[in-house]
């Protein structure tokens, strides 16, 4: 359980990703010390808004990289007819891929 769960994460992507927000949160937070010291109500309030939205930046990123986004079932049509000319064919499973997809998950096309 714990070697898949690094295998998502330890490699150039998401170390990068999360290089860059880290990187971004840090010198965000030096600047802030220097604009509006901690010390007073405004940059202690400001300071803890700004860490919770950065926690929460890092929490989905973390989240949308473990959580996968699904497959459709075979031989899934839309409910209107018409948003068919709107999506692509798989040629493989005979079915539609679902929308702002690469591959198929059933036929790894």
């Amino acid at each position: 359980m714990c070697i898949t769960v690094l295998r998502k994460i330890c490699h150039w992507g998401p170390l990068t990703a999360i290089g860059i927000i880290k990187l971004v949160t840090a010198m965000t937070i030096h600047c802030m010390n220097m604009l509006w010291p901690k010390e007073t109500l405004g940059g202690k309030l400001n300071y803890g808004i700004f860490i919770i939205l950065s926690g929460l930046t890092l929490f989905n990123f973390l989240s949308s990289m473990y959580h996968g986004a699904g497959y459709l079932p075979l031989n899934w049509r839309p409910c209107k007819e018409e948003d068919c000319q709107f999506l692509q064919m798989c040629g493989v499973c005979d079915g539609y891929k679902a929308p702002r997809s690469h591959h198929c998950r059933k036929c790894k096309y």
